[in-house]
């Protein structure tokens, strides 16, 4: 499925950049180059439904702020979300680049995505010790025939390189006298990760209702493991498709406002030279050997902006969904397409103008 996407992506920039160069050619309706505009959108909107109907939906991270990046994030959100949309109108309204308005929203939903990659990493560490913990606490009361406080108190922790300071501060808490039920909730929301929500939940169901710790911590770590290895083979997909998909936007962006860019300055060249030229009795003029479908060339070139938008938002979209984890990091995914969309709408024009200006007509 993340092949398909790409195909549809490439093909869907190949139809758009098919028409251009078409105006050259020969005098296009333009109701069939709304239709090329249409083919690209409903191409790259299919392939992103495609992927979230092949993609398994699972939470990775817990549905309420539990870490204390989780909780950083939230408080970002609430400052930065509607500071982006505020400037991004302004800029918008008072008729500023496009592109600068995408890198100012780059620039100020970074923050936030970036954290969420970070937690989501860490989230990803807790969630493969989680298994080793649960099961080595099962064996510990089970050997020395103890409570689960004793046992945490005679574990050996080195062993737990991201869950050890969880860890302690859990045995902590149930040797103040805190209920135990507060305890390991404190804990899971700590971890942040709702994979430890869910093992942590069945071990301790478990032994509250007076089961045998080993086999509530070898059922609860069973799980965990296979949950985490089915992750771990699903990253091996999503994480190379994320990149691919940077790069992707970044070719495709650059290749469709360029090209564009560049044949709509040829064609106002080629019609100044025409209205310049003067008018020879029997003999050709400009147009005789032109093609130039202005009218057509102006109505794309007004079409490419809302494509590279869309282009960017699809190219932000597929990869976090294919991936799965925090929907705050599409936003990471969403600054990084922004900026390559903007640097390109900012900069690209001006570098085919160049192309041109030392030529005189």
């Amino acid at each position: 499925w993340t092949d398909a996407y790409v195909s549809l992506v490439l093909s869907a920039v190949l139809v758009i950049l098919l028409g251009i160069v078409s105006t050259m050619i020969w005098k296009i309706q333009t109701l069939f180059i709304v239709g090329l505009v249409v083919i690209s959108i409903a191409s790259t909107a299919l392939g992103v439904w495609l992927i979230y109907l092949m993609s398994p939906r699972e939470c990775i991270v817990l549905s309420w702020p539990g870490s204390r990046e989780q909780k950083l994030i939230r408080k970002l959100a609430r400052i930065l979300l509607p500071l982006a949309l505020v400037l991004g109108a302004l800029l918008w309204i008072s008729s500023a680049n496009i592109g600068l308005v995408l890198l100012v929203i780059a620039a100020l939903v970074f923050p936030i995505g970036f954290i969420s990659v970070l937690d989501d990493k860490k989230v990803a560490r807790r969630d493969a010790e989680i298994s080793t913990f649960l099961r080595s606490l099962g064996g510990v009361c089970a050997a020395i025939g103890t409570t689960v406080r004793e046992a945490l108190g005679r574990m050996d922790l080195n062993s737990l390189n991201h869950l050890r300071q969880q860890v302690k501060r859990l045995h902590t808490r149930l040797l103040s006298g805190v209920r135990a039920k507060l305890c390991w909730q404190k804990f899971v929301e700590e971890t942040g990760s709702e994979l430890v929500h869910r093992s942590v939940g069945m071990f301790y169901d478990a032994i509250s209702v007076g089961g045998e710790p080993e086999q509530a911590g070898y059922h609860a770590s069973l799980f965990a493991s296979k949950l985490g290895l089915l992750r771990a083979k699903r990253k091996t997909v999503s994480f190379p498709f994320q990149w691919l998909c940077v790069v992707m936007h970044a070719a495709t962006t650059v290749l469709l406002i360029f090209v564009t860019e560049v044949i709509s300055i040829f064609a106002g060249m080629v019609a100044k030279a025409e209205q310049e030229m003067p008018k020879m009795g029997g003999g050709p003029s400009v147009g005789a050997f032109t093609s130039f479908n202005f009218s057509g060339l102006d109505l794309l070139q007004r079409l490419v902006l809302p494509l590279v938008l869309i282009f960017t938002v699809a190219n932000a979209l597929a990869p976090i969904i294919a991936d799965g984890g925090s929907r705050w990091k599409i936003l990471y995914n969403l600054s990084l397409t922004s900026s390559i969309s903007g640097v390109s709408l900012v900069l690209l024009p001006k570098l085919a103008a160049m192309l041109f200006r030392s030529i005189q007509i």
